[in-house]
């Protein structure tokens, strides 16, 4: 009986290192023997009469879904898309597809497509379709392959390139910040069928590539529910906060604006002999116009939010257009004739403007000046006098060429502050704006 005793004791003992040496470890199989026990465990569960693809897991499916991004491509504000590359990672529970791993060589993981196996119908519906109507924001890949791990967890991993609707913010380009968001969701099962959460707590940005244009500042998530015909489906936001790189545009863009409206003033200070003044305005003119053009083709054509920088470029092109009319106006004035009556109330805005130019410059204002005349040879010296007495006239701004040169001296004084003050302030509300307002997402 002792002996028995000790015997059982013993075999007690080396149970356990004997069902351990029984299990194979997957490691130390052949390719063939792991072949075997996946093509076994694929028959007791896909091959079962109790899994179907088109069947839901569980009353409710919990799927946890991230966004891993690669790249943002474009940010159009034209057509108001925003196109990023990257993949979903998309996680369930499928306890139908559980196995033991003891009993199938070890095995942890199985492999194959959304032809066989069930997976959640998701969809990005804020995408944009551009080639065709596969575009439209289904995710499906016939070739991708689906992870099954031994507790049943499934893990499917779609690629691709991302498309979707952003209503942009032109307010202060091009130093604008933009908020674009990649809305997934299920339209297949309503929130009691399939509800969608977010697998962690921003986007994955571990493979993220800068991009030369826009800079991401950060990424946030939002939940949401969806109503349609009184059925509620779950949607999930991936939000993007991007800023726009202004260094290239202040270059190409606003340095020449600034350049351009200092030069539309100078066209009062050319003299009205060169004959240049009227097409020297037009010129600048024409350059405007051509600035606007370019603005023009990267803000898109809507209402809703002036763009600042447009509104700059209708003060200048006002300036412009100003500039040409008073141009021809200041011509006119210089070339009239001395029988032309000067009207009295020009006459004297030209000497106040006179008072005020020479008393700002601490000089005593002369109205007089004399005017030398040819005399013969032969006059005395009384006639002489008598002459030079009559000769001495007071200009003090009553000539139509001195009205001109007033006027012209008066509005390159004007348009020079008007031009300066404005392009600084417009360039300070640019920059400050710019980066301080954070435009909504609706």
């Amino acid at each position: 009986m002792r002996t028995d005793r000790l015997r059982r004791c013993f075999v007690f003992m080396l149970l356990p290192a004997l069902c351990h040496q029984a299990t194979p470890d997957s490691s130390s199989l052949s390719w063939e023997d792991r072949n075997m026990y996946e093509i076994q465990l694929r028959a007791d569960t896909l091959g079962s009469s109790n899994y179907s693809r088109k069947i839901r897991p569980a009353e409710q499916v919990h799927v946890s879904v991230r966004y891993n991004l690669l790249s943002i491509n474009t940010l159009d504000m034209r057509t108001q898309t925003f196109s990023t590359s990257g993949w979903l990672t998309v996680k369930w529970e499928d306890r139908r597809l559980a196995w033991t791993r003891e009993n199938y060589g070890n095995l942890t993981y199985m492999f194959d497509t959304e032809d066989v196996l069930w997976r959640p119908e998701l969809i990005i519906d804020n995408s944009v379709p551009f080639l065709s109507i596969s575009d439209i924001g289904v995710i499906n890949d016939n070739a991708l392959l689906l992870r099954v791990r031994y507790d049943g967890e499934v893990v499917w991993e779609p690629p691709g390139i991302h498309s979707v609707h952003c209503e942009m913010d032109t307010t202060y380009y091009p130093f604008d910040g933009q908020k674009c968001a990649l809305d997934v969701a299920s339209w297949a099962y309503n929130i009691n069928e399939v509800n969608l959460t977010h697998l962690s707590t921003s986007v994955n940005l571990k493979d993220y590539v800068l991009n030369g244009e826009w800079s991401l500042l950060k990424t946030t998530l939002l939940r949401s529910e969806l109503v349609e015909e009184e059925e509620t489906f779950s949607q999930l936001k991936f939000i993007f906060h991007v800023h726009r790189r202004p260094f290239y545009y202040v270059i190409n863009i606003m340095f020449p604006i600034g350049l351009t409206s200092i030069l539309s003033v100078i066209t009062f200070i050319l003299p009205f002999e060169s004959g240049e003044k009227v097409s020297y305005a037009l010129t600048v003119l024409l350059s405007y116009a051509v600035l606007m053009t370019i603005v023009a083709g990267n803000i898109p054509p809507t209402s809703i939010r002036i763009s600042v920088l447009g509104i700059y470029l209708a003060l200048i092109l006002f300036v412009g257009c100003t500039s040409v009319i008073l141009a021809v106006v200041n011509l006119y004035i210089y070339h009239q004739k001395d029988v032309q009556p000067i009207p009295p109330v020009l006459k004297r805005f030209v000497r106040c403007l006179q008072r005020q130019s020479k008393g700002s410059s601490g000089v005593k204002p002369h109205r007089c000046t004399s005017q030398q005349k040819i005399v013969p040879a032969d006059t005395t010296q009384a006639a002489w006098e008598d002459t030079k007495a009559d000769d001495k006239t007071c200009s003090d701004g009553s000539t139509w060429p001195e009205v001109a040169m007033m006027l012209d001296s008066f509005l390159f004084k004007l348009y020079v502050v008007f031009v300066v003050v404005t392009t600084l302030c417009f360039f300070v509300v640019l920059s400050v704006g710019g980066y301080l307002v954070d435009p909504t997402l609706d």
